[in-house]
């Protein structure tokens, strides 16, 4: 019996201090700061720790959290901390999702409250997160907090991931410039018929392309090379290229900007005036070499460019031989608005005259002469070509007779070793 009760007692012995070290034990776990986490909010929107909270938040832009909290004794130099685990960039600095507060000092049976202003990049994956509020000091336990949160997309954003310029960011005036957009589409909602127009708006210049479509969940597209044809002897220095892409039926726009630098072409002719009161202005022939047969007529477009800053009225003419008839469409007399270009279509016909032949186009403003230039125009004589396709008809047409003549021959030859019975 006494050995029963002795077994018991070492038993219960035993179990108490097992029972007071586990006691100890959680004590020292889960001692903390003396601070409740009494509200958390995300645009007067209240968290719940037990539920998921799902808020339609763009990314893109600050999570305004709102933190309140009460000290149950004074505590000073303490921080609050607020984070989004998960992010695949939160390892790189000025990347992570969180923000933390200045240090403050907490008196005993007041609360405080603080506002949180945490990143949430465009690039954050839609997933369930938590929201991890911290209240710490320099040596004590920290007191937690975890909320359940939910990141949506915006039904329709889409964003512009690239811009290549071809052959780069720095071009000669009249050289041609090649634009290709890399678009992504970052919402819920696949976008068809995306129009982008990259444009530089100080030179008069633009292109336009469409995209079918960019599906969702991050995809991305690009659209072709646009092609932009720079005025020649542009006013050289930074010009802004404008990028604008235009989705959900035209209702909304993403936009962004890149700097060109266009450098000077030596080869731009300066006006021969010096003092030069009417502004400035380039002629641009779309070919210096005209193939033309004597009799018939060829269309040679012209642009003139004005490169300054008031419209300015522009005549062409020009100086030909006698012969070559010359017209300009629609007409000879134009007024071009500041950084604009227009075309003018010149009508060659060449009447009594062959050979190779100069013409010179005369760009006026006013009585002053600003830019000249010269095409060459080669004539060949009607009756060359027409001498050509009456040999070629003679040629084709003895070959014909010839022809015949063989076939005939091995018929009748044919005929004659046929045997009679």
């Amino acid at each position: 019996m006494c050995s029963i009760l002795t077994k018991n007692r070492g038993f219960t012995m035993k179990r108490i201090a097992f029972l007071a070290i586990l006691i100890a034990a959680i004590a020292i776990s889960v001692q903390a700061l003396p601070v409740t986490i009494d509200t958390v909010e995300i645009d007067d929107v209240l968290l719940q720790p037990s539920s998921t909270t799902r808020l339609d938040i763009e990314r893109g832009q600050n999570i305004n959290v709102r933190v309140k909290i009460t000290a149950q004794a004074n505590l000073p130099n303490v921080e609050l901390l607020g984070f989004l685990s998960g992010y695949e960039f939160n390892d790189i600095p000025n990347e992570r999702i969180s923000d933390v507060t200045q240090l403050f000092d907490l008196q005993s049976n007041v609360s405080y409250v603080r506002t949180l202003q945490i990143p949430l990049p465009s690039d954050a994956q839609v997933d369930d997160y938590k929201l991890r509020i911290i209240v710490s000091d320099r040596f004590g336990e920290s007191t937690n907090a975890n909320f359940n949160f939910k990141i949506d997309a915006e039904r329709h954003s889409l964003k512009i991931e690239d811009v290549l310029l071809i052959p780069g960011a720095r071009i000669r005036s009249g050289s041609a410039l090649l634009a290709r957009v890399r678009i992504e589409n970052k919402g819920q909602r696949d976008e068809n018929d995306v129009k982008v127009v990259v444009s530089l708006p100080a030179l008069g210049v633009s292109a336009t392309d469409y995209i079918d479509e960019i599906q969702n969940s991050d995809r991305q597209d690009e659209t072709e090379e646009m092609f932009l044809r720079l005025p020649r002897c542009a006013e050289p220095g930074i010009y802004k290229l404008n990028v604008d892409v235009f989705f959900n039926d035209n209702r909304r726009k993403e936009s962004t900007t890149r700097d060109v630098q266009i450098i000077e072409d030596s080869t731009c002719a300066q006006p021969t005036t010096p003092t030069s009161t009417t502004g400035q202005g380039t002629i641009v022939a779309a070919t210096q070499l005209v193939n033309l047969v004597q009799g018939e007529s060829t269309i040679v477009p012209f642009s003139i460019t004005n490169p300054g800053r008031t419209q300015q009225p522009y005549t062409i003419s020009f100086q030909a031989p006698q012969g070559l008839n010359i017209k300009v469409s629609p007409t000879s007399s134009i007024i071009v608005a500041p950084g604009k270009t227009e075309t003018l279509y010149v009508s060659l016909e060449a009447k009594d005259i062959t050979g190779t032949q100069v013409v010179t186009a005369i760009v006026t403003s006013g009585t002053e002469t600003l830019q000249t230039t010269n095409i060459t125009v080669n004539i060949t004589p009607k009756t060359s070509m027409t001498k050509i396709l009456q040999g070629v008809l003679i040629a084709l047409v003895g070959l014909l007779v010839l022809i015949g003549i063989v076939i005939a021959l091995r018929r009748t030859g044919s005929d004659r070793t046929q045997p009679y019975y």
